[in-house]
């Protein structure tokens, strides 16, 4: 650009966009009356200190330009109430964003941010926050301090986890967190959509509960040694002479965390009598998002523990859920699987264990595979709201065998779970095993069962 244009000394808007512009010159600070700039589509690697002098400006475009930093003078640019950075390189903000206070929409999308400065919380007249495709991995407190904001677009970034202040932008209506890899808020909660979020991020302050808790389901033919497994496994004496499992048994077993110091994992443990009578009250029990023991007698071989009607039913009642192969009673004859076929078919196999029940060989090993699988199960390690567990607690606590999905809604009333949480507290429940309820089922959907051994 020619510095001649410094004279347009009464320009108030100008447009550059689409060109082939690699840098503005110094000259651009004499149009003290310009109220709007683009400069969208052209290849400016810098911005020029000078243009801080701009101070009537309160629209910036440079969106889609190969910049790579701001300079600090931006700040400087206080009447700004749009500015739009979107596909350029930046890796960072500096603080100096954080004194453009009367800044309405900033839009970052399509760059490199890693982090945002603690002086975003400034911004406290934002109602459109756009931070798509970039590569944070985590957000500032500070930004619970925009409680203006109605827009908020996360997607295609590196979060793991919202701050719980996200729960203070009660302006908030649309909320935007495709492709991350979230763990908080869980995923039953964001399909649930912005207002579950909210009321889920405004619970969490008040108690900050984890739960290490989830289901481990033991199946496979009978007579492979189910019972005699998790037996073991507790720390309890081999028995060669084990009664066969009829129905449903459940119980308990605690394990230490692989990486958490002083954590123990507790596993509620589903042990299914293996008859083909018992096969059709399956599809009530194989619940998803827990971690699946298929057991297998060694010496009977593969084909007689009918692996893949297993993995087939696994796979059609609870895709989601890993799945560890167990062969038992290797001290009488070696394991022979095809294992890299098995997987090949069945992705959800994370491993294969071969132990002994009555010589206790493989166990050690076997422990730290059930450890590092039940660490990675979604709901191991969830913070729960206060109110959720109080909810839980009297529902576990209930003699009865069975209710209606109103008596259950009443409960949950009382316990102050609002409409919002209240289907994704129950799907928790239905998926650790505490209460069957299918509300998807014409034939189920009015009943809620509180005791799963009575069904069978």
């Amino acid at each position: 650009m020619p510095p001649e244009i410094g004279l347009l000394t009464k320009l108030t808007k100008l447009e550059l966009w689409e060109n082939q512009l690699t840098a503005l010159p110094p000259e651009i600070s004499q149009l003290p009356q310009l109220t709007s700039l683009n400069i969208y589509k052209n290849q400016l690697t810098p911005l020029p200190p000078e243009i801080s002098q701009l101070t009537q400006l309160t629209n910036l475009y440079i969106l889609w330009n190969q910049l790579t930093a701001l300079p600090p003078q931006i700040g400087l640019l206080t009447q700004l109430t749009g500015l739009d950075i979107r596909g350029n390189q930046l890796t960072t903000l500096l603080p100096e964003i954080g004194l453009l206070t009367q800044l309405t929409s900033l839009l970052l999308g399509d760059n490199r941010l890693t982090t945002l400065p603690p002086e975003i919380g400034l911004l406290t007249q934002l109602t459109s926050l756009f931070l798509e495709d970039n590569r944070l991995t985590t957000l500032p407190p500070e930004i619970g301090l925009l409680t203006q904001l109605t827009f908020l677009d996360l997607r295609g970034n590196k979060l793991i986890a919202l701050p719980k202040e996200i729960g203070q932008l009660t302006q908030l209506t649309s909320l935007y967190l495709d492709n991350n890899p979230l763990e908080s808020p869980p995923p039953e909660i964001v399909k649930q959509g912005t207002k579950a979020i909210l009321a889920y991020l405004q619970e969490t302050p008040l108690s900050e509960h984890k739960q290490w808790l989830s289901k481990l389901i033991l199946v496979g033919q009978g007579g492979v040694g189910k019972t005699s497994l998790l037996r073991v496994l507790r720390g309890e004496q081999f028995n060669p002479q084990e009664s066969t499992t009829h129905g449903l048994e459940t119980n308990q077993l605690k394990i230490a965390h692989p990486s958490e110091t002083n954590i123990t994992m507790q596993l509620n443990t589903w042990d299914f009598g293996g008859q083909q009578i018992y096969h059709a009250t399956h599809q009530f029990f194989l619940t998803n998002r827990s971690l699946f023991l298929l057991a297998w007698h060694a010496r009977m071989g593969f084909e007689a523990g009918k692996l893949y009607y297993w993995l087939d039913t696994i796979t059609a009642l609870a895709p989601d859920s890993p799945v560890l192969l167990v062969a038992t009673h290797i001290d009488e004859r070696d394991a022979d699987i095809p294992f890299a076929e098995l997987r090949h078919h069945y992705p959800q196999i994370i491993g294969q264990c071969e132990i002994s029940n009555k010589t206790g060989q493989g166990f050690e090993a076997f422990q730290q595979t059930i450890a590092q699988a039940a660490a990675n199960l979604p709901l191991m390690g969830e913070v729960w709201p206060s109110t959720w567990l109080k909810a839980a607690n009297v529902l576990r606590d209930s003699t009865e065998n069975y209710i209606t999905p109103q008596a259950l809604q009443d409960i949950l009333i009382t316990q102050e779970i609002d409409s919002n949480q209240q289907p994704i507290l129950t799907q928790w429940l239905h998926d650790l095993g505490d209460m069957l309820y299918f509300p998807d089922s014409n034939e189920l959907e009015d009943i809620v069962i509180l005791k799963p051994q009575w069904v069978s």
